[in-house]
């Protein structure tokens, strides 16, 4: 489904510069869920944003159903609404000043041949919210009147309405608490199953990614270190990176137990 091929994202300050993505080559087969993990400042998110246009690689392809997503400088609209996202902190990425009802629909406004395919669907409406666990009564609400939870699940009815194949999880889970986690985490899989949808998950969570994910992209400083199968990956580890990061995963264990592995 996606193709990223020497894919790479410079930052330019000035007279210096910095890389953020550093020649990064990435399949994502349609239907799995794909996690990518490493530190804060990885180029994790840098990755996503470029798939959902919100950043213009510096160098390099991505193709969407080979399609390519980016040509000169501008961003490929034709496949709209197959691909979406769900930011990491539901405040800061839900208007204020809309009801849910126009967050959920807002959407279809950017992309007018869906609007006018949908149009004046109110039960499709109200399915979807039902759907990811709210209700109908909420739709005239404002985001403050939520919690953290509430919250995530009204942007993943808005990553919905437009029936994508593809989306962009940000770490969706990082800023709720962990109970909350389980059951956002949870309805993520439902959903995933029921649409036959395609996930790209990013996380820093290494206990997250080994319950989501089927695959799983090591990020270490812009590069993708290593890649594999999620269970081979956790039990067996190649790069020193990687070693490192399962070895940071909080256990029960005493600290003397545990080995400490130095880059």
């Amino acid at each position: 489904m996606i193709e990223i091929s020497q894919l790479e994202k410079i930052y330019s300050t000035g007279k210096d510069s910095m890389i953020a993505v550093k020649s990064t080559n990435l399949t994502i087969k349609e239907g799995e869920i794909l996690g990518i993990v490493g530190e804060s400042g990885s180029g994790k998110s840098t990755l996503g944003k470029m798939i959902i246009g919100l950043e213009e690689p510096s160098k390099g392809s991505i193709t969407y159903k080979g399609q390519q997503l980016w040509n000169k400088q501008k961003y490929n609209r034709v496949q709209a609404g197959e691909i979406q996202t769900v930011f990491q902190d539901p405040q800061s990425s839900l208007d204020p000043r809309m009801t849910v009802k126009d967050i959920i629909l807002e959407p279809l406004l950017a992309f007018p041949k869906l609007e006018r395919k949908t149009k004046g669907n109110k039960e499709r409406l109200l399915q979807l919210i039902k759907r990811v666990g709210l209700k109908e009564e909420h739709l005239d609400r404002y985001p403050h009147e939520f919690s953290g939870g509430q919250r995530q699940r009204i942007a993943i009815a808005r990553a919905l309405i437009t029936d994508p194949s593809f989306i962009v999880l940000d770490e969706p889970t990082s800023a709720l608490d962990v109970s909350v986690q389980a059951q956002v985490l949870n309805l993520l899989k439902e959903l995933q199953k029921e649409r036959n949808l395609t996930y790209l998950f990013i996380s820093h969570n290494m206990s997250v990614i080994r319950y989501m994910c089927e695959r799983v992209a090591v990020m270490f400083k812009g590069e993708m270190v290593e890649i594999g199968d999620t269970k081979e990956l956790f039990e067996n580890p190649q790069h020193p990176y990687t070693q490192k990061l399962l070895s940071s995963v909080l256990t029960i264990q005493k600290d003397e137990d545990k080995q400490s592995i130095v880059l």
